[in-house]
């Protein structure tokens, strides 16, 4: 990350600018786009998620999406709240904001699931590389627990897809 943090920058963010790569990152991740997720990570980020017990590389979190939701079948479905930017230097910036999110149809070692969060919590740390592109350099989602029930949950399905009736279970994203 120190390479990405302290080279000789030739951008400087803006909040609206930071503010836009969130929503970019979230119309990729709702259409499965692998490259332009993929891209938009630092080759060294770090990225948590509430269900991770260590981080994973952003170019691995790519791959993951791509295996677990790029499904014809999979539907997904977002909504951002505000998005607070604060601006640590010229080249820095870290986003916070909360999310619901609900995914139909994703593929995991269990069969097929659906997930749902609300409400989510999520960071980004972006940062400007050598060449002034903007780059998540770190980010971590959590769910914030409802009073009484589970912040996310998954339903499990039967795999292959069939018309059985499906039970729940607790997974998180």
């Amino acid at each position: 990350m120190a390479d990405v943090l302290f080279e000789t920058m030739n951008r400087k963010l803006t909040t609206e600018l930071v503010r836009t790569e969130v929503r970019r990152f979230w119309q990729a991740f709702a259409q499965y786009d692998v490259r332009t997720i993929n891209s938009m990570y630092g080759h060294d980020a770090a990225v948590f998620h509430p269900s991770s017990k260590r981080f994973e590389l952003g170019p691995l979190t790519a791959a993951r999406y791509e295996r677990e939701y790029a499904r014809p079948d999979c539907k997904f479905t977002f909504q951002l709240g505000e998005i607070h930017v604060v601006l640590l230097a010229e080249n820095i910036a870290v986003a916070t904001y909360t999310f619901e999110l609900h995914i139909s149809n994703v593929t995991t070692p269990a069969g097929l699931i659906d997930r749902h969060v609300s409400p989510g919590r999520a960071s980004q740390v972006f940062a400007c590389d050598s060449e002034g592109n903007i780059k998540i350099v770190h980010e971590h989602r959590s769910t914030a627990a409802k009073p009484g029930g589970p912040a996310a949950s998954a339903v499990q399905k039967p795999f292959p897809l069939t018309q059985q009736p499906f039970s729940a279970q607790e997974r998180h994203i």
